[in-house]
């Protein structure tokens, strides 16, 4: 077959900070008016936050999405001279997911972008393409499961033993004890925790909303055609009738499945307050239980979930950092009045690894992202790991017979076979499949490699491990403010902006790792670093404890 593949789009830091604008400005103007129409379908009368806190991070990666979608078809347009466009043949698959969660993993699916693209076509009249019918690929990169992720015997029995335990206690629940969930604490610091909140110790976990209710095509139909003239240029316009068409059936047909499913969680009916530092993205009905608590007065606090928190550009801020009233960073203190600086959550309570002097040279990878964002994450992701190989194939033959890399969790959900590509690249790599513990690997390293800004990185610096990060594009991803912290790193050799200066600078301390990280310089920019994005705390339940209950009676 004789093709060309479009140039991918968005990737440059100006056509990102126009993008960003423009898709701040598209929720700003139609996030009231879907908010409205909900108030109004559903027979009530809710505010706007309690909307956002249950729709607003779906509808913000909508809108980039379609942000996305239509620039990539406008340049291929401009360049290529179209006539015709392959069709599926066969009855068309509904762009609907049954939550948010299924939606953000949509994004990445072939047929779903096929479904769109020809939507989006249809509604760009200028066009005037013939449709050439073609039977589906058989090996098209279609949804794998996403819905739940993989667990081993013992991630089983422990979630039926929580259910046990929560199902026991909920007896001795009081309507106004407060709500923790998801804390990112570990389960000894979150009970002990709920010990000083002075209230039985609940072990609640986020569970997923998935309705079997079908899609309503007449309905959506009829708010489609409401809602088109909802904006004032195209892609207000386009969003606003694309909206319905989209939108998660928990949101629209299953929404009082939904709050049926919030009611028989076992929550209290008033709580002081409700903390998550992760229930907030993509468990639906505990999203409902908090919004419509926030309506009555309960106070909503979220902790930071893990790194880009603060520092990164295009998450500025966050659906999770608005919404909340008070908002616990690791360190960190915003332009927001909800940010609250507190300490690194995930750490509390568990004792800090130590390096295995003569270990392994441990890298940690990435996975590619869900094709949410306006830019073309998808390329991205393979200039990354063209880049990963580079910094292997540029080690020293000692480091290299070190070398343990270490897969993404979610690795073997993506088409990238990303095993297979490294097994193929250099068969002699040793490969971690991402399901065991982080720390007992980290244990048997004598230094760590990050190579994209991640959690891993704030976590290994604030520990004191010999650590080094490298990634591309410089620090084009971060807020103009907090370039100059980075900086810092780059300076002393812990931050590189290539793959070569990584391994370069791996193959130069390999011999002595102790003594390049004893360096003062290396030491004092850890430090200053940390005291800002990775605070550690001696007594992190006391202060937790003091910061949630502050302003929640």
């Amino acid at each position: 077959m004789d093709f060309k593949v479009n140039p991918s789009y968005g990737n440059d830091q100006k056509t990102k900070d126009l993008d960003a604008i423009k898709s701040a400005r598209i929720f700003i103007e139609i996030f009231p008016k879907l908010c409205s129409s909900l108030n109004v379908l559903h027979g009530v009368d809710y505010s706007e936050r309690f909307w956002r806190i249950l729709l607003g991070s779906w509808f913000e990666h909508f809108i980039d999405v379609i942000i996305n979608r239509v620039e990539t078809l406008q340049e291929c347009l401009k360049i290529y001279p179209i006539n015709e466009v392959a069709v599926f043949s066969g009855t068309p698959i509904s762009l609907a997911s049954p939550n948010s969660h299924s939606a953000a993993f949509l994004y990445s699916d072939d047929r779903w972008n096929h479904q769109l693209t020809m939507l989006l076509l249809d509604k760009m009249p200028e066009l005037k393409l013939e449709k050439i019918p073609i039977r589906e690929i058989d090996k098209l990169a279609t949804l794998k499961s996403f819905s739940k992720s993989p667990k081993n015997f013992k991630m089983r029995l422990n979630h039926s033993i929580f259910a046990m335990y929560g199902k026991a206690t909920s007896r001795f629940m009081r309507d106004n004890e407060s709500v923790v969930i998801s804390s990112f604490l570990s389960l000894k610091s979150e009970i002990l925790l709920q010990a000083l909140l002075r209230q039985v110790p609940k072990i609640r976990v986020g569970e997923m909303f998935c309705s079997e209710t079908k899609v309503n095509s007449d309905l959506r139909l009829r708010l489609s055609r409401e809602t088109k003239d909802w904006g004032s240029n195209f892609f207000e316009s386009l969003i606003s009738e694309l909206l319905f068409e989209t939108i998660p059936t928990c949101y629209l047909e299953a929404f009082n499945e939904l709050k049926l499913s919030a009611d028989q969680r076992s929550f209290p009916s008033s709580p002081k307050f409700i903390f998550t530092s992760n229930s907030f993205e993509y468990d639906e009905a505990f999203k409902y239980y908090s919004a419509s608590k926030s309506e009555s007065g309960s106070k909503i606090v979220h902790g930071q979930h893990g790194n880009n928190y603060g520092t990164h550009r295009y998450m500025n801020p966050s659906n999770e950092e608005v919404v909340c009233d008070k908002f616990l960073t690791w360190g960190w203190k915003g332009d927001l009045a909800q940010h609250t600086p507190a300490f690194i959550l995930r750490n509390s309570g568990k004792s800090h690894p130590r390096k295995k002097k003569r270990g392994k040279l441990l890298l940690i990878e990435t996975i590619e992202p869900i094709r949410f964002e306006t830019w073309d994450t998808a390329n991205q992701f393979k200039v990354y790991f063209e880049d990963q190989k580079k910094f292997v194939q540029l080690l020293d033959s000692e480091p290299k017979s070190q070398l343990l890399v270490r897969l993404a969790s979610g690795s073997q959900w993506t088409n990238n076979s990303e095993d297979i590509q490294w097994n193929d690249f250099d068969s002699n790599i040793v490969l971690d499949d991402g399901f065991r513990n982080i720390r007992s690997l980290i244990q048997r390293s004598r230094l760590i490699i990050h190579s994209y800004d991640s959690t891993g990185l704030l976590e290994t610096l604030s520990w004191n491990l010999p650590t080094l990060a490298f990634w591309q594009n410089g620090l084009e991803h971060l807020r103009d403010e907090v370039v100059q912290d980075f900086q810092a790193l780059h300076e002393v050799g812990l931050l590189h902006f290539s793959a070569t200066e990584a391994a370069q600078k791996v193959n130069e301390i390999w011999g002595d790792i102790d003594a390049w990280w004893g360096d003062h310089k290396i030491q004092n920019a850890r430090k200053l670093f940390c005291s800002k994005y990775a605070v550690l705390n001696n007594a992190p339940l006391r202060k937790l404890n003091r910061l949630l209950r502050e302003n929640s009676n």
